[in-house]
């Protein structure tokens, strides 16, 4: 009991509040948890306590969050490895004025604590002290401040941003699915008139809620030739500079231009070439007529067993026209091919139609960061997504970025949205 008492109390000593707070710590973004959190840990909230102490006019209360682990994404601590199956206790504080008259204009402590029952995903800290680090044979974690605690459900942001493809059609058409299908939040981000914040697909300067890829765990690119202001493109350059996962689709190989450079053929050093090649490791280079269609083939070799390609069979054609894309960098994978139906060369050519690649940036290692999952498609017509295999391919393309391929059956996921699908014509 002594021992238990003992230990408490060396746990508040550590988790003690500045004597002087004057600002409100904010949060931090989530690529600077991954970078930074000592384990990432996805589970149940089994039980909440807590301990309360009054200091003046402000109550302190430190938290002990008993976790039952179901998934690690990450452990790099020192103490014994936390595994599926763990109970683990996550330490947090907060502080709440109780005094009276107006309350200060500041605030401390950790934001977004789980209640009782509702799964979270934790990105946590070793606690200071071998004593601390493990009691009992439970692990003891420090949530990192202040928003170590979030939910367990991924945040896609699907940027549909094109204005032939009609991708502000589809990309909710593939948010729809992501939320029935793995639970995920997802937010879509549309061209707009900033005033009214409406729905302008001529506009090429102003996406709508493009700043929420600061707080996405992945995000879906399908943009052409946008020219941005300042706002949006230090939003989309922070994003693509964090290291988070992105998926990307038909035009984003040229996803943005330099207004009064010529689109169709801007200078290789511009960033109009550098950004999608960098990222998706190609730019736009050219297709094969809009009077044809693509034949998607059957995957071969070890992409058969590619988590992206379940219950993707290969054998139908689709309205999109094949894109060139070769060739690819080495640190690109090719998972599926398809060829062009309706050409007028023998054999019909093949191009790479689906790729990813795979960065794990060294610690410590300074910005830009290429992402750590990439997965690209050059799919993307509004006809394409009638055909349920593309559904179920880019569905999963995303669920691979985010690193949760485990929740992709054997036989892929439905990819079936609560309205049935119509394809609207291209613009």
């Amino acid at each position: 009991m002594r021992s238990t008492l003992f230990l408490i109390l060396l746990i508040l000593a550590a988790l003690d509040f500045p004597a002087s707070v004057h600002a409100e710590q904010p949060n931090m973004p989530l690529p600077a948890l991954v970078e930074h959190a000592s384990a990432i840990l996805v589970g149940e909230c089994q039980k909440a306590e807590k301990k309360t102490t009054r200091r003046g006019d402000m109550e302190d209360t430190s938290w002990f969050h008993h976790v039952k682990v179901d998934r690690v994404e990450r452990d790099r601590t020192t103490g014994t490895p936390v595994a599926a199956g763990d109970v683990v206790v996550i330490l947090s504080q907060s502080r709440a004025w109780v005094g009276k008259g107006l309350p200060p204009t500041y605030g401390t402590g950790h934001r977004g604590m789980p209640a009782q029952g509702e799964r979270c995903r934790v990105y946590a800290s070793e606690c200071a002290g071998s004593a601390r680090t493990e009691h009992d044979g439970v692990r003891w974690l420090n949530a990192m401040s202040p928003n170590g605690w979030q939910s367990a459900a991924r945040h896609v942001v699907l940027v549909g941003a094109d204005d032939e493809y009609r991708s502000e059609i589809s990309m909710p058409l593939i948010a729809d699915c992501l939320e029935r299908d793995v639970g995920a939040r997802t937010t879509v981000a549309f061209p707009a008139n900033p005033a009214t914040r409406q729905l302008d697909v001529a506009r090429r300067d102003h996406i709508e809620h493009l700043g929420m890829l600061h707080d996405a765990d992945v995000g879906v690119l399908f943009m052409r030739w946008r020219e941005l202001d300042a706002s949006n493109s230090s939003a989309l350059n922070d994003f693509l500079r964090s290291g988070q996962p992105v998926v990307g689709l038909r035009t984003s190989t040229h996803l943005v231009r330099t207004p009064g450079l010529a689109a169709a053929n801007p200078p290789a050093d511009s960033i109009d070439v550098e950004l999608p090649t960098r990222i998706f490791g190609q730019r736009w280079i050219s297709h094969h007529g809009a009077g044809t269609r693509t034949r998607i083939l059957a995957p071969e070799g070890t992409a058969v067993q590619h988590p992206i390609l379940r219950g993707v069979r290969g054998g139908v054609e689709v309205p999109s026209w094949l894109y060139d894309v070769t060739p690819l960098p080495d640190d690109c994978t090719v998972l599926l091919w398809g060829e062009v139906v309706g050409g007028e060369r023998t054999p019909p050519v093949k191009q790479p139609i689906v790729w990813v690649r795979e960065h794990m940036p060294a610690a410590g290692a300074r910005q830009p960061r290429l992402p750590r999952r990439m997965a690209f498609t050059t799919l993307g017509h509004p006809g394409d997504f009638s055909e349920p295999q593309v559904r179920r391919l880019v569905e999963q393309m995303i669920v691979w970025a985010a690193g949760d391929e485990e929740l992709i059956p054997a036989e892929g996921l439905k990819g079936e949205p609560a309205v049935p699908y119509r394809a609207p014509p291209t613009r």
